[in-house]
């Protein structure tokens, strides 16, 4: 009977472990952008690749939290192929949103991207002056100003920093919703992910 007993608790510990959501990862991320963080508006497909949600208890907090925490931080990769699509133009507006449901307005800073610029100056950047640095930054759109060539895929990186005080291991989401040039709107549902700590 006790051995019965035992191998029950064995049984149904296993059946916890493995079901329990783990932090936020690309695996993870994966697994949801198969069931659908994926879409399409015009003719740009928009592809959440990456998540990263968490709050801060290192020594000096700027904006400490009741709980003494740093506001929510994250981390947000897309792909934005516009392959067949013709040159437009993107603006994006987004929601932090809670295993509640309830949405927290937030603004997410795009992110340089340096990997868009040709090795040749890539490499030289580093000796470049700083006019020279600024003239290589916007001929190569490393500022993302939301404009897609037509034919262009491009990584976009969005940060926020200013999130909502939210507990250490919600589990929350967000929602993007872009506008192309011509008015026309889609929202992208990120993954849901748990809300990290670091200290």
């Amino acid at each position: 009977m006790r051995a019965r007993i035992i191998w029950m608790h064995c049984m149904l510990a296993g059946c916890l472990i493995a079901g329990w959501p783990g932090p936020a990862s690309v695996s993870q991320t994966t697994t949801v952008v198969e069931k659908g963080a994926k879409v399409q508006l015009g003719k740009c497909e928009i592809t959440v690749t990456e998540i990263y949600f968490w709050r801060d208890w290192m020594p000096i907090v700027s904006h400490p939290g009741p709980d003494g925490g740093s506001p929510l931080h994250a981390k947000i990769r897309l792909r934005m192929d516009n392959s067949r699509g013709d040159a437009n133009k993107f603006s994006f507006k987004a929601v932090v949103v809670d295993a509640n449901g309830q949405s927290y307005p937030v603004a997410p800073k795009v992110l340089p991207n340096f990997r868009v610029l040709p090795d040749d100056v890539a490499n030289a950047y580093r000796n470049y002056d700083e006019k020279t640095k600024e003239d290589a930054i916007a001929k190569y759109n490393v500022e993302w100003d939301g404009a897609l060539k037509s034919g262009e895929i491009r990584a976009v990186e969005l940060a926020i920093a200013e999130g909502p005080y939210l507990p250490v291991g919600s589990l929350i989401h967000m929602q993007i919703t872009w506008t192309d040039q011509k008015g026309d709107s889609v929202a992208v549902k990120t993954p849901e992910a748990e809300i990290n700590r670091t200290d």
